[in-house]
């Protein structure tokens, strides 16, 4: 068992706690928590309670994953959200060493391989993900609003918050603009949107997915960042778009990046 956190430490948790709560959470009465059932299977269970700080200060700790509802009861929100998430069975294009395009595809787990530098699939995992993330930096680089960039077990999230909650139907409606822009994205549905070089190698789904509640409860939700992916056995982590390269990531660290977002 792990030993429990120095004072200095606990005290950054908590204020990172405190930071997630008024960044990410228009709903704090009802959170979802990320479980395994009675066989194992991990997916999302509502609760019928409100988040408390001990919540945020377990999420970061991995004591416990949690999502959040972006629709707040009017139907605004805080933030947009791309998520982006590779294909477990797609085509690549193997890369050497010496950072040589094969000549001939293969096919493979593209989730699997964005984080096991051995697969030969890992550096075209990549190089998807990190052109997709790049795609929508520069789709909204002249809004001046502040993003959050996550690594996540399979893909990666791109958050964009708002200096005030914003009709969801206009957050909506933005995102589905810059996906169709984009040249490699094809329209799926209303949300989803395949991408790829080769082909359809991920696929980039947008948030809010709903409009208004329309006399919904909730609406749909997300993972909140700088939690513990159990499947990939990762906790998730931001990078900074600006040095992000086609596969060599920085992590850069949790709390700086919230106070940044709240303007700190």
């Amino acid at each position: 068992m792990p030993n429990p956190p120095d004072e200095k430490t606990a005290a950054m948790v908590r204020e990172a706690a405190s930071l997630m709560g008024k960044l990410f959470i228009s709903r704090r009465d009802r959170k979802a928590v990320y479980r395994p059932d009675h066989k194992g299977k991990w997916h999302w269970t509502a609760v019928e309670s409100k988040y408390t700080m001990d919540d945020f200060v377990q999420h970061l700790t991995g004591e416990q994953c949690l999502g959040t509802y972006l629709l707040g009861d009017d139907s605004t929100v805080k933030f947009m959200a791309f998520d982006i998430d590779l294909n477990k069975k797609a085509s690549y294009w193997p890369m050497t060493d010496e950072d040589v395009v094969s000549l001939d595809k293969a096919e493979g787990d593209l989730e699997a391989a964005l984080h096991i530098t051995s697969d030969p699939a890992h550096r075209w995992a990549r190089i998807v993900v990190s052109d997709a993330v790049h795609l929508i930096h520069n789709a909204i680089a002249d809004w001046h609003l502040k993003t959050l960039t996550m690594v996540t077990g399979g893909g990666a999230h791109v958050m964009v918050l708002f200096d005030e909650p914003v009709p969801a139907v206009e957050a909506r409606t933005a995102g589905i603009s810059i996906v169709t822009d984009m040249e490699s994205a094809k329209r799926l549905n209303d949300n989803f949107y395949s991408f790829g070089g080769i082909g359809d190698e991920a696929t980039i789904e947008i948030f809010p997915k709903q409009d208004a509640l329309d006399g919904k409860k909730f609406g749909n939700l997300i993972r909140l960042p700088f939690g513990w992916h159990h499947e990939a056995a990762l906790r998730t982590y931001a990078v900074d778009p600006a040095t992000l390269g086609q596969w060599k990531w920085d992590k850069i660290p949790s709390l700086p990046t919230l106070r940044a977002l709240a303007g700190g």
